[in-house]
C-alpha cells in the first residue's frame, strides 16, 4: 500500500497532537537549562541558556544556544511623540519563549499550465524551534501567577451567584411553592445536565424543612464542579512559557540597563503536575470541593493541611449566603483549617463522626477574622525557591519534521 501526500500529512498531524496531550498528565513549562543572566558586552539586554520547554499547548520548545534579548527595547510606545519611551528607571519586563515553526530546505517547483503561471519555491522541512520576546510590565507589585490565580478565582465565585439571586428576587414571606417555582425555572434557564436528579427530586419530595438552601447548595456545587472540569490544566494561550522578570534602570550616563534579574516562582514557569492555577503563599483546595470525608482527608495529608472536621446543615438561604460569604479556593500556607461537610443524597453517611462532602474550607475559628487570600497576595511572597536546574543540554541543530507537501 502507497501512502498518499494527504495521507502522510494526516498521519503526521495525527501523532502531533496525541503527543500534546501528554501536557493534561505532565504539565508545561521550563524543564531543563533556559537560565537567564545579564550580558556583560551589552547591558541592555540578557542572554538565555539553551534548555528545553513545553508549552501550554503541549509544543517542545528547544532553544539550541546562547541567545542575546535587547530587553530595554520592549518598551511600550509613549502617547505623545516627545515623550522619552527608552527610560528603564524603575520598569520591568517579561521574558517568554514561544513555539516557533521555521521553514527549511527550499525547492524549486515548475509552474502548473495556465495563465500567470510561474516558476515557486517549496520548502521541504520545517524546523520547529524557539523565539524569545519581551511584554512590558504595567504594575510591577504583581505577578503573572497571582493575575492568572485572581482571573481563575472570579469564575470560581460566581458560581455563588445564584443564592444572591434567589434572595433578591424571592421576600421572606414568599409562599413554599413560589420558591420552588423559582428554583425550577432557574434550573431549566441554567441547562446544565448534572442538574437533573436534583430537578426530578425537588418535582417529586419539594423543598422541605430548609426553605430551598440545600437545593441551592447543591446547584452551587453543581456548577462549581462543571467549571473546575473545564479549566483543569486550562490553555488561556499566555505570551509563552515565562522565563523571568527583569528589572530596567539607567546607568551613570542615562543608558536603559538590566539592574535585576529573578528566575524563580512566580515570574518563572517551571513545569508541574497539571491542575489549577496557584496563588504565591496559599494552597488551591478546589482538590477537595465535594469530596467525601475520607477521600479529602487523604488528599489534605498530601497537602500538609491540618484539618477538623465538622458537619454543615443549613436551614435557610440567609444563612447559607451568609456561610458562603467570601469563599475562596485559595487558603494561606501553614494554618489549621475547618472544614464543613454537607450530607447529600447520594450514599450512605456514617452516624458516630462528622460525615459528608466538603462543602467549604476556611480557616479555623481563631483565624476566620483574618484578611482574605486575594486582598493580601503581594507578589513579593514567592513561593519556595526552585531546585537548582540541571546541566543544560548541548548545543545541537533544531528539531525538524518534513513539512506538508501536496501532490503537485
Amino acid at each position: 500500500m502507497v501512502l498518499t501526500d494527504d495521507q502522510l500529512n494526516d498521519l503526521a498531524q495525527w501523532v502531533r497532537r496525541r503527543s500534546a496531550l501528554h501536557r493534561f498528565v505532565e504539565g508545561w513549562g521550563a524543564v531543563r537549562g533556559l537560565g537567564v543572566r545579564c550580558d556583560p558586552a551589552r547591558p541592555g539586554c540578557v542572554v538565555i541558556g539553551p534548555g528545553y520547554a513545553r508549552s501550554c499547548c503541549g509544543d517542545d520548545i528547544v532553544l539550541c544556544q546562547d541567545t542575546c534579548l535587547d530587553v530595554c527595547s520592549c518598551q511600550p510606545a509613549g502617547p505623545c511623540c516627545d515623550q522619552d519611551t527608552d527610560s528603564g528607571d524603575g520598569r520591568a519586563v517579561d521574558v517568554y519563549l514561544r513555539y516557533a515553526e521555521t521553514p527549511q530546505d527550499p525547492a524549486k517547483v515548475m509552474a502548473s499550465c495556465g495563465c500567470g503561471g510561474h516558476d515557486g519555491v517549496e520548502y521541504e522541512r520545517v524546523a520547529e524551534t524557539g523565539t524569545l520576546c519581551c511584554v512590558p510590565v504595567a504594575d510591577t507589585s504583581t505577578d503573572p501567577a497571582t493575575l492568572a490565580a485572581r482571573d481563575w478565582e472570579r469564575g470560581y465565585a460566581a458560581c455563588t451567584a445564584v443564592v444572591g439571586d434567589y434572595l433578591r428576587e424571592i421576600s421572606d414571606q414568599a409562599r413554599t411553592e413560589d420558591r420552588l417555582k423559582w428554583i425550577l425555572r432557574w434550573i431549566d434557564r441554567a441547562g446544565n445536565d448534572a442538574l437533573c436528579c436534583l430537578r426530578q427530586r425537588l418535582c417529586r419530595t419539594g423543598l422541605g424543612k430548609d426553605e430551598g438552601a440545600g437545593p441551592l447548595l447543591e446547584i452551587v456545587s453543581a456548577l462549581r464542579n462543571r467549571y473546575l472540569e473545564a479549566t483543569y490544566g486550562q490553555c488561556r494561550r499566555p505570551p509563552g512559557v515565562l522565563l523571568a522578570r527583569v528589572w530596567l534602570a539607567r546607568d551613570e550616563n542615562g543608558r536603559c540597563v538590566v539592574d535585576c534579574i529573578d528566575s524563580q516562582p512566580p515570574f518563572r514557569r517551571v513545569i508541574a503536575a497539571p491542575g489549577w492555577p496557584d496563588l504565591p503563599g496559599h494552597i488551591n483546595m478546589a482538590g477537595l470541593w465535594w469530596q467525601r470525608r475520607a477521600i479529602a482527608c487523604e488528599r489534605a495529608g498530601r497537602l500538609g493541611m491540618r484539618v477538623s472536621w465538622h458537619e454543615y446543615r443549613p436551614d435557610s438561604v440567609g444563612k447559607l449566603a451568609e456561610f458562603l460569604d467570601g469563599d475562596s479556593a485559595f487558603v494561606p500556607c501553614g494554618a489549621e483549617y475547618e472544614a464543613w461537610l454537607y450530607r447529600d443524597r447520594c450514599g450512605d453517611w456514617g452516624d458516630d463522626e462528622p460525615d459528608g462532602r466538603v462543602a467549604r474550607l476556611r480557616p479555623a475559628s481563631a483565624q476566620v477574622g483574618a484578611a482574605q487570600p486575594a486582598a493580601q497576595a503581594p507578589a513579593a511572597q514567592a513561593s519556595a525557591a526552585q531546585a537548582p536546574a540541571p546541566k543544560a543540554p548541548a548545543p545541537r541543530t533544531a528539531r525538524s519534521r518534513p513539512a506538508r507537501k501536496d501532490n503537485q
